[in-house]
């Protein structure tokens, strides 16, 4: 009877052994689902108190579109007025920790108290990114009203699209990385740009193609012994080789003749 019992009791504690350890595998996929999940969810802001202070936070404005094209930085999205108000510019700004203030040329129009407005007019405008300072800066939506009055709201990002990393051009052997990104402090979201110098660069930040002119049927101009398919060939391998020596690792592909 001993046997038997000691048996039945092994086979209970083998059974709630599987149960626990099978609940424990459930946990850990839980939460590493979880991390994964929330990978693309809004972080923490550490947008300064005193910015905080100054912005209406009655009402925010949606981001409905951002894109970096070259290096400028740009967006486009909407604010709902909650009363009559007559406007005298629109802006889309971004300040820093210092409360230093950068314009960006922003159009909009302002109709059934339904304000659109946006910074993706033009190529090449926007917010310079290869000319902000180590810092972290922060975009805000600034009214100007025909009495004076400014206002200032912050952005919510009202698209799928996740954060950008964005790497400065090589100056100096030196590289800054920018991080644009909606955050969040106190249930208020904010687009946070932080900028911060790096030491290496990923492997595929760039993509560099250099394309000599001309060569085999066609070599181009000639002018003597000189050839303008070889020179700018020798060109592109110079070009090449400097641009290897700040960091830029790179194939050499033959183009078919």
């Amino acid at each position: 009877m001993k046997k038997k019992k000691r048996k039945k009791e092994k086979l209970v504690y083998k059974k709630a052994r599987s149960v626990f350890f099978l609940i424990l595998i459930v946990l850990i996929i839980i939460f590493i689902i979880n991390t994964v999940g929330n990978n693309n969810s809004i972080q923490t802001s550490t947008i300064p108190d005193k910015l905080v202070n100054s912005i209406d936070l009655t009402n925010y404005a949606n981001v409905d579109r951002y894109i970096v094209y070259g290096t400028h930085f740009n967006l486009e999205g909407t604010l709902n007025i909650k009363e009559n108000v007559q406007l005298k510019e629109v802006e889309i700004v971004a300040k820093n920790s210092d409360e230093d203030e950068i314009i960006i040329d922003t159009e909009y129009t302002y109709n059934d108290n339904l304000l659109a407005f946006t910074t993706i007019e033009e190529i090449n405008k926007g917010l310079n990114l290869e000319e902000l300072q180590l810092n972290n800066y922060y975009l805000l939506l600034k009214l100007q009203l025909m009495n004076n009055e400014t206002k200032y709201y912050s952005l919510r990002n009202n698209t799928e699209y996740g954060d950008i990393n964005y790497y400065t051009l090589t100056r100096n052997g030196k590289n800054n990385n920018i991080n644009i990104g909606f955050k969040q402090k106190d249930d208020i979201s904010f687009l946070e740009l932080s900028v911060k110098e790096v030491n290496e660069l990923p492997n595929d930040v760039y993509d560099v193609v250099i394309d000599p002119g001309h060569g085999g049927a066609d070599g181009g101009a000639v002018s003597g012994n000189h050839v303008e398919a070889e020179i700018v060939l020798e060109s592109a391998y110079e070009l090449k080789k400097q641009l290897e020596e700040i960091r830029f690792k790179g194939n050499c592909y033959k183009r078919r003749e």
